[in-house]
């Protein structure tokens, strides 16, 4: 059903890690994972975790959605809160 309406459409979708989205740039950019653990992970370098943040922020030329959830404490991820970000509930249509 999606596939058809991008064909349709002309619309196309790539999923890219954020090393591999170096140096391209794309009308909508969704990054997903920021949550503590994944996006920054436990064992990397947290400068480097931030760098690769940056440029996979910095691909969107019209509109960035980000995506990451509240811990159980109810806190968001540590890259959220530097970025100021506020949670938003999604409530899916009944």
């Amino acid at each position: 059903m999606y596939r058809t309406y991008l064909e349709r459409n002309g619309l196309s979708a790539v999923l890219l890690t954020f090393h591999s989205s170096k140096g391209l740039e794309f009308p909508v950019v969704i990054v997903t994972g920021i949550t503590d653990m994944i996006i920054p992970n436990r064992s990397g370098e947290i400068e480097e975790e931030r760098r690769l943040l940056y440029v996979a922020l910095t691909r969107a030329m019209d509109s960035l959605y980000i995506v990451g959830h509240e811990n159980e404490r109810g806190r968001m991820a540590r890259f959220a809160r530097e970025l100021s970000l506020k949670a938003e509930r999604f409530n899916p249509p009944r």
